[in-house]
């Protein structure tokens, strides 16, 4: 879970772009699902209007989390291509923590890349916080 504000306090530090570019390009050739978006921002429509009944791209859902300033709600699973389970989920919960439950994923490496940063990072699969 990562619970950390940017200096004015008014938006996490940590958003939905931040965490796919850690992610890598992993990531970005996963196809996403995407559900009950909440989002402030130029891209926010776009984002806010997809069904999690039709995968994205993930250069598409890169192209649209540049292009918001955030994400208070919303749950974005990602598979890889002839996966029918989801490798990761992010989860924006209140505009105040963001989620990322791994199915297999040595997590702590790619939450260091995330946030520059001190925050509360923990991972489900381990109960670790970092």
């Amino acid at each position: 879970m990562i619970r950390d504000a940017e200096p004015q306090g008014r938006f996490l530090a940590v958003d939905l772009r931040h965490i796919l570019a850690a992610l890598g390009q992993r990531a970005l050739r996963s196809e996403w699902r995407v559900r009950d978006v909440w989002a402030s921002g130029n891209a926010s429509p776009d984002l806010e209007n997809l069904d999690e009944r039709r995968l994205v791209s993930g250069q598409r859902l890169a192209d649209l989390a540049q292009n918001v300033v955030q994400i208070m709600d919303g749950t974005f699973k990602a598979y890889d291509p002839e996966d029918i389970s989801p490798w990761i989920i992010v989860e924006a919960r209140d505009s105040l923590t963001t989620r990322c439950i791994p199915a297999s994923h040595p997590f702590s490496t790619v939450f260091r890349k995330a946030s520059e940063s001190s925050a509360l990072m923990t991972t489900k699969s381990t109960n670790q916080t970092l």
